[in-house]
């Protein structure tokens, strides 16, 4: 009688401690998904000091995980917007955060008809190169636009300095997958052999 009345015990004290591991896990839980709702109610705002704070804002956010919820109100914000500079950090955040194709390629589309934003979009987040810059790179592995768009970006003398070497180093990489690739692309936009070796820094 005794060894069942330990038994039922344990069992007892066992049920009360993973009811209490469950209600602990249950209120993290909620606390991580208030301080996410926190953080994406203070990076997305309408009332950004600057420009400059409106590209950090969403730059943080294309690294960050959004809800459903959250894309859903960012993406009907995207269809009424009609500042191009804008809607081109929508289209940097979706096209990292969805997995939807459309965004990628409207990302692409606008930079490749203002490349300048690529490069003169400034921000407080602190790397070598823009990660909007670094993106359009990441493209260029199955995006002929993307690297039609990065060569364009040396015709225009948008790139200098650790921006020309970046870029010039990405193409290099994709020339040396498919050479006739990118010389194709190039021949397309009046660039000559001599021309792209000298951009791809080839000796």
């Amino acid at each position: 009688m005794s060894l069942n009345y330990a038994k039922n015990k344990f069992i007892l004290l066992l049920l009360i401690i993973t009811t209490s591991c469950i209600n602990c896990s249950c209120s993290n839980i909620k606390n991580r998904d208030t301080q996410k709702q926190g953080v994406f109610e203070k990076l997305y705002t309408s009332n950004y000091k600057s420009d400059t704070d409106l590209a950090t804002s969403f730059i943080i956010l294309a690294h960050l995980a959004l809800s459903v919820e959250q894309m859903e109100l960012m993406r009907l914000d995207y269809e009424k917007e009609t500042d191009d500079k804008i809607k081109f950090l929508y289209e940097f955040v979706f096209a990292k955060r969805m997995f939807d194709y459309k965004y990628r390629v409207a990302f692409i589309d606008r930079a490749n008809k203002y490349p300048e934003l690529l490069v003169k979009t400034d921000s407080d987040w602190i790397s070598v190169t823009s990660p909007l810059l670094n993106f359009l790179c990441f493209c260029m592995n199955d995006d002929d636009k993307a690297v039609e768009t990065a060569i364009k970006m040396f015709q225009l003398d948008l790139l200098d300095g650790v921006y020309a070497t970046t870029v010039s180093y990405d193409l290099f990489d994709q020339y040396k997958i498919d050479p006739r690739r990118i010389t194709s692309i190039a021949n397309k936009l009046g660039i000559d052999k001599k021309s792209l070796d000298i951009m791809l820094e080839i000796p």
